[in-house]
């Protein structure tokens, strides 16, 4: 037990050393102030699991703050690209390495020296691993362009071209490659989604199954986000879990460890398909943990297992612990989850586990309270009806994913069979669109709060956990 407190204590000193080091990088002299008197409240609120090994524990963490330090600085020094915003004619060469979709507008992520991004018309369209020479009005990225230049700072993403002519290098048939595959087969799977579902569903389902927003219209995103349910669009540890689940049920015919082996390679492969956002490596990460200790018989403990989530993350990118909100808000309410829901779940105990409402409920607010920082300062708004909204919406989703997915799967081999799937699916579809269009047009859905980052938002964490520290004792 106490080398597992130790690991999450090194883990926990890294990220703050980074976070710190990010802190005086821009010059938040205030927040990197208060940031260190949050760490040190957090110390004196849960010494008791520390007792017998305090100075230890102080040792491991003055020591992995140090190293995070170097991390981030290690980071800054060896990039030497300009993030000044400067507009240029530019001729670039990169392969693609994604794609995103908006009507007839089409964006490549393009891998050359720098990774960059190229907008231009959605036809003709290019696939993963064509390799491309586009010329165009180039643009570096300002690192003082809002939270968008920082985003795209956190991703390393260095510059973006309006291309006005695109040469692909390569024949298709001359690049082939295993994740080449991958994103063909994602591609005519929402190829055979379209054909089955139309607009506005088939975007919909995408977007559950594969975290594919390229097909939701800017309306129905908008009303999502109103409601307090983008994340039901963005793949999380919620997709990794049901993988998990129906690989175990569906390899029953095999050994117990080939099902195991099976069930993180098909995580692995899941995790490349959707885009290796923020949200999936870190379910990813922890997903195939748990199966590890179930392979060797050994207990699964959720915070170090998010540890370990967080240092690999930060230790490859340590600027996605202040410029990815995907990162943090994934993390967040991960520890919303775990420790903040048991806590207030006293106060619901009155309250029908039927058909788990009372779960949904503590679900939500649990994710909605710790998240609620970020989400103010990120979006500038909050949403009212976020509990009441996931309540009616996330026993669908589920549902609709099993239809969507199956619907879409079995159109490979039969449209028949693949239309019927796609009915049931449509339904409660249908269902899923109009409890989020209700809740979206209420007045009072959302309220508009424009704050600033602060230092508030460290005596909000330090209320929080004071108050699970005291409960929790």
């Amino acid at each position: 037990m106490r080398r597992t407190i130790c690991f999450v204590i090194f883990s926990g000193g890294f990220s703050f050393g980074v976070l710190f080091f990010w802190l005086l990088f821009e010059r938040s002299f205030v927040n990197a102030f208060f940031a260190i008197c949050f760490f040190c409240f957090v110390f004196m609120c849960f010494r008791r699991y520390l007792f017998g090994f305090l100075l230890v524990s102080i040792l491991v963490f003055v020591l992995s703050f140090i190293i995070g330090i170097y991390r981030g600085a290690f980071d800054v020094f060896f990039d030497k690209s300009t993030l000044s915003g400067t507009v240029f004619p530019a001729c670039v060469r990169g392969v693609v390495v994604d794609s995103q979709f908006s009507g007839w507008r089409a964006t490549y992520y393009v891998k050359g020296i720098n990774k960059g991004i190229v907008f231009t018309d959605r036809y003709p369209s290019y696939e993963y691993g064509d390799l491309l020479y586009v010329c165009g009005k180039g643009r570096s990225v300002d690192f003082n362009d809002g939270w968008y230049g920082k985003y795209l700072f956190g991703q390393r993403i260095y510059f973006s071209v309006q291309a006005n002519k695109i040469t692909r290098l390569n024949d298709k048939r001359e690049f082939f490659s295993f994740f080449r595959w991958l994103y063909l087969l994602k591609t005519n799977f929402q190829f055979k989604i379209r054909e089955i579902f139309g607009e506005p569903y088939a975007g919909l389902v995408s977007g559950l199954i594969l975290g594919s927003r390229d097909d939701v219209s800017p309306d129905l995103q908008e009303k999502f986000r109103i409601d307090g349910l983008s994340h039901v669009m963005a793949v999380s540890g919620y997709n990794v879990t049901l993988l998990i689940l129906v690989s175990l049920s569906f390899l029953r015919f095999l050994s117990r460890k080939k099902r195991f082996i099976f069930s993180a390679v098909f995580i692995f492969l899941f995790s490349i398909l959707t885009g290796l956002t923020a949200s999936v490596v870190r379910a990813a990460i922890m997903g195939s943990l748990y199966i590890i200790a179930a392979l060797f018989s050994r207990k699964y403990f959720v915070l170090s297992s998010l540890a370990a989530a967080v240092f690999v993350m930060i230790a490859i990118n340590p600027r996605i612990v202040l410029y990815d909100a995907g990162f943090q808000l994934s993390f967040l309410a991960t520890i919303g989850l775990v420790y903040l829901s048991p806590v207030i779940g006293h106060y619901f105990k009155n309250i029908s586990g039927i058909l788990g409402i009372k779960d949904l409920i503590l679900i939500t607010l649990s994710a909605q309270i710790v998240s609620f920082p970020l989400i103010v300062v990120s979006f500038g708004k909050f949403s009212l009806v976020a509990p009441l909204a996931n309540l009616f919406v996330l026993p669908l989703v589920p549902v609709s994913m099993f239809f969507g997915f199956f619907a879409g799967y079995l159109s490979f081999f039969s449209d028949v069979i693949g239309g019927v799937f796609g009915f049931f699916g449509y339904l409660i579809l249908r269902i899923m669109i109009f409890f989020v269009e209700f809740f979206a047009g209420l007045s009072f859905a959302e309220i508009s709060l424009e704050i600033k980052s602060g230092p508030w938002i460290f005596i909000y964490y330090a209320c929080l956990v004071f108050f699970v520290s005291r409960r929790k004792a």
